[in-house]
This record gives structure tokens, sequence and C-alpha cells, in this order.
């Protein structure tokens, strides 16, 4: 049995998929490496890599490929979302830059949560600006579902970026440090790689392409 694909290559297929609003669902649009085009529905946008394989799966029995996913909205809403995009990265990196000046005048760690609680949750949702070792040993970092990293702070030269998953992965060893030990809670890391893992830090982790 060959494993080609329509196309005649080997390489899972590709799918390009486009979602556009209608009423109260997203109209799904299918289109295969031979331009043809098929169409589901669904409610939700995190439901969409599903609703695609099943369609697929339901209309020819495909096999599993690649989705490149393109969600299409209304001009005047996409552009509300980049202004809104643009002034939370500003707001970002204003808060990150406060908390890197304080850090390097020795304001102890403890301070600096309690200086930037309020700012912080206006321009961040609930987020905290550090974790101690024992907290990251007993539950992770599912208390804080937006922090991509952590860093060891060093009065604001950090000596080591450890991004989320290899922080979960190796719970235990901040168990053998100090418990009270602190580490800042990194949300915005653009350009930036984990030391432990070398793999870079990426903020953006939405797997749509919005226009």
């Amino acid at each position: 049995m060959s494993n080609l694909n329509e196309s005649g290559s080997g390489d899972p297929p590709m799918y390009k998929v486009t979602a556009e609003r209608e009423d109260k669902r997203w109209l799904v649009h299918i289109e295969d490496e031979t331009g043809r085009t098929t169409t589901t529905e669904t409610k939700n946008l995190d439901d969409i890599e599903t609703a695609v394989w099943d369609h697929l799966a339901d209309a020819a029995g495909e096999r599993p490929g690649q989705l490149q996913v393109e969600v299409r909205l209304p001009a005047e809403i996409r552009t509300r979302l980049d202004v809104a995009e643009r002034l939370r990265s500003e707001a970002a990196g204003a808060l990150h830059a406060a908390v890197r000046a304080m850090s390097e005048a020795d304001f102890a760690t403890r301070d600096i949560d309690n200086l930037i609680g309020e700012p912080g949750r206006i321009a961040l949702g609930r987020r905290r600006a550090v974790i101690t070792n024992a907290a990251i040993a007993t539950y992770g970092l599912e208390d804080h579902p937006e922090a991509i990293a952590v860093a060891w702070d060093d009065h604001g030269h950090f000596a080591t970026l450890t991004c989320r998953s290899c922080v979960e992965s190796n719970r235990e060893e901040y168990a053998e440090l100090t418990p009270e030990g602190e580490n800042v809670l990194v949300y915005d890391a653009n350009d930036r790689y984990c030391d432990r893992c070398q793999k870079d830090l990426d903020t953006d982790k939405r797997p749509w392409i919005v226009r």
C-alpha cells in the first residue's frame, strides 16, 4: 500500500482551514492540497481542530495531517483587538521595567510584590510577582496559568530562566532548595530562551492566524 497522499508526496497532507463567524457559530472551511473545499461548523474556536478531524474522517476517512488555521474577523473587531494587544504589550513592558528597576535598587521581592499588587491587577489580571521554592515543589505553576517561566532573582540580574515545562517536570528539585527562596514569575520573555532546555520562550500561544 502506498503512503503517498493525493499530491504525490509522502509527507502528511496540509489542510488550509478558514473560520468565519456566522450567527452564533463558526463556519469552518477546509481546503485540501488538491483545492477541494468542504465545510463544517463549531461553537468555539478551541474546538476547531477536533471538528476538522472529525469532519474529514466522516467525509472520506482522511489520514491525519497538519492544519493551517486562519480566523477571519470583521474589520472593526480586528482593529479593536490589535489596539488591545498593543496596549497590553506596552503595559506588560512597563510593569516588567518597574520590577527590574526595583530589583536593581535592592527592593525585597516581597516588597515588590506588594507594591505592584493593584497596578499589576489592572494591567495583568491577578498575576503575582514571585513564587517560593516550596510553592513550586508542592503546586507547580498551577496557580499562575499565564506564567511562561520563572527566573531566579539575584537583585535584578537573573542567573537562570526556566520555562514552564521544565519547572513542572522538575518540581522535585525545588523541594531540595530553601523553602522560602523566591523566584520571579515571568509573563513576557520574547527573544529569550530557557537556560535548561535551550528552547525559545514564545509568549504568543495562539494557534491561529487572525485576520
